[in-house]
C-alpha cells in the first residue's frame, strides 16, 4: 500500500534516489535482507553496501512511449529493482559490481 501511495504522489517518476535511504517494496522484502545475507559486501573493497537507488515499474511504460517501434524483449514482469552500492563509495580502478534485487510484480 505504501508503495502505491508513493507512486500516486508522482505517477511519472521512474527512479527513486536516496543514498543510504530505504527502498519502497511492493510486497515484503526478500527474507535475505532481513537475515543480513543480502546485500553482500562490496566486491572491490569489502565494505558493506547501502541502498542507493530504485527503478520503478513506470520506467517500462515511459521507455515504451518514447521508442518508435517499441523495445523488443523489454519486459514489465518486474515490480521494482533495488540497487545497493558500496557504503564507502570506493573508487577502484575499473568497474565495481553493484548488488541488485529484483522484486517481481505482485
Amino acid at each position: 500500500r505504501k508503495f502505491q501511495q508513493r507512486l500516486e504522489r508522482s505517477p511519472g517518476q521512474v527512479v527513486r534516489y536516496s543514498w543510504d535511504g530505504n527502498p519502497l517494496w511492493m510486497a515484503p522484502p526478500p527474507k535475505e535482507l532481513a537475515t543480513g545475507t543480502w546485500p553482500p559486501p562490496c566486491s572491490c573493497c569489502g565494505s558493506g553496501r547501502i541502498f542507493e537507488l530504485q527503478l520503478l515499474p513506470t520506467l517500462v511504460t515511459q521507455l515504451q512511449s518514447v521508442a518508435p517501434k517499441g523495445l523488443p524483449g523489454l519486459s514489465s514482469e518486474w515490480g521494482t529493482i533495488v540497487v545497493y552500492t558500496c557504503a564507502q563509495d570506493c573508487a577502484q580502478e575499473g568497474a565495481c559490481e553493484e548488488f541488485v534485487v529484483v522484486q517481481p510484480a505482485v
